[in-house]
């Protein structure tokens, strides 16, 4: 007697010739697991891969996995970039992506919310990248005739959903913005494809200025005060020092969650700012006839009109008070992409950290709903430091020339770990301490970009002008020249 299994193998060919036959190919996908009856109500060329043909035509290993299995595979992917390049390195899972009506925006969204940092994204990176998809659609549809009647983007820029996009949202119920609305689940999957690629972009444009500032920081001469009570004169020569003791890992270790998120933040900013001014200054595909909410910042359309960058962004992470911290680092980045923009960055950068430095458990203790806690001493240090004017610390901060180093984006803990930072930072003598450090930060790296490139000036400082010697004789500054600076 003949078994259910030979039976079911001696059949197998027949059915697979029939999925195989131009007459017979559907390429709609459902819902249905396939069987050897059904396997045809499957997208014809992912129904073949998943075949138990022992001689398949494809070499795709994730062609041969049933539907389900794939399904959750995929669903426990860790990031979007993780999902582009195995998009690229399976035919299967790519089509298969653009076949499941439905499940393409569904994976987008549960890869993208599972907040545990570790994996996720934060509330307003995802605002980011949703807004991005919707305005892509809105320029896709315009341009192919095809209806987005799901497209949650509204007609006006002036209406409050898409107005918004440039104050933070981290934590708050308002202001509600239309990156705020999950994807519908009939999101083009070629608006999505764009998105992969974006975020591996992202990412890598991210992790390659992590590691040439933490190169640029493992590689300097950073010493702090051999006695902090010894003199500091005013015009005279430096106290002596001893060097700080950083640590022997190569390249420092992994970025934390906290600080991946603020670089993709700052790498977005630049690109949504692009996005948005070709598809409402250029193509106006966006009414701005009506007048703005009612809001206190009314000149949005005008700095995005004026292509005003900075202005543009100035409003983020502003919750009654200003906080300049996401203006710090956008600045930052801007410098190194004008420093980089003739270098090609390696691919691998995209794949360079595959885990983060665990979060300690004083970080998990102040929260993280918001980004821009005020544990980052490091951010602002430099343009406050008032203990020791002599140092030219201080000046140097409002000139912009630690920002290659990436201070505004670390957390306390790489500070404390660099050496930049102190358990205790609010008395005279530690004060005094972290402007030695810093002083010698800076003298470090510029001694060593003068060596290999013999040139003095490190990034491009935001205010365009010669950097402020913190040598041992130190140039006095007067007010006016601060001001100068800080605009």
């Amino acid at each position: 007697m003949t078994s259910n299994l030979q039976h079911a193998n001696s059949t197998l060919p027949d059915e697979i010739q029939h999925i195989r036959s131009p007459a017979t190919r559907d390429d709609r996908c459902d819902d249905c697991p396939p069987s050897l009856s059904v396997g045809s109500k499957l997208c014809s060329s992912f129904s073949l891969r998943c075949s138990l043909d022992p001689n398949p035509e494809t070499k795709d290993p994730f062609g041969r996995l049933p539907w389900f299995g794939l399904e959750e595979l995929l669903l426990h992917l860790p990031d979007l970039p993780t999902l582009h390049q195995l998009c690229q390195a399976s035919p299967a899972v790519s089509d298969y992506l653009n076949h499941k009506i439905g499940f393409f925006p569904k994976l987008v969204e549960r890869i993208i919310d599972q907040w545990d940092h570790e994996r996720g994204l934060s509330e307003d990176t995802r605002v980011f990248f949703r807004t991005l998809v919707y305005l892509w659609w809105k320029e896709e549809s315009v341009a192919s005739g095809i209806p987005s009647d799901d497209n949650p983007l509204p007609v006006s820029f002036h209406d409050e959903l898409v107005y918004s996009i440039n104050i933070a949202r981290e934590g708050f119920s308002e202001p509600i913005k239309v990156g705020c609305i999950r994807l519908p689940h009939s999101t083009p999957p070629k608006i999505l494809r764009y998105l992969l690629s974006l975020t591996s972009r992202i990412r890598g444009d991210a992790h390659a200025f992590f590691h040439d500032a933490m190169t640029l920081c493992l590689s300097a001469d950073i010493q702090k005060l051999e006695n902090r009570k010894s003199p500091w004169p005013k015009n005279g020569t430096r106290p002596p020092g001893i060097p700080v003791h950083i640590g022997t890992r190569e390249g420092g270790y992994p970025p934390t969650w906290l600080e991946e998120q603020r670089l993709m933040q700052a790498f977005l900013k630049p690109y949504i700012f692009s996005v948005l001014r070709r598809i409402v200054c250029e193509k106006r595909l966006l009414n701005t006839n009506s007048p703005p909410p009612g809001t206190k910042f009314p000149h949005t359309l005008m700095y995005l009109q004026g292509n005003l960058l900075i202005d543009f962004w100035r409003t983020f992470a502003c919750y009654g008070w200003m906080r300049t911290e996401p203006i710090e680092q956008l600045e930052t980045v801007l410098s190194w992409m004008h420093e980089n923009k003739s270098r090609k960055r390696a691919a691998n950068f995209t794949i360079c950290c595959p885990k983060f430095t665990s979060l300690s458990d004083c970080q998990r203790s102040r929260g993280l709903d918001n980004l821009q806690h005020i544990h980052l001493p490091g951010c602002f240090f430099a343009q406050n430091c008032s203990a020791v004017p002599q140092s030219g610390v201080k000046i140097a901060g409002f000139r912009g020339e630690f920002q290659r180093f990436g201070v505004s984006f670390w957390d306390n803990e790489r500070m404390l770990w660099l050496g930049l930072a102190l358990p205790r930072m609010d008395r005279y003598l530690e004060r005094k301490d972290l402007a030695f450090r810093w002083s010698s930060l800076l003298l470090s790296a510029n001694r060593d970009a003068t060596k290999s490139t013999g040139k003095t000036n490190g990034l491009r400082f935001r205010n365009k002008t010669k950097p402020i010697s913190i040598g041992n004789k130190v140039l006095t500054h007067g007010t006016s020249e601060v001001c100068k600076a800080i605009s």
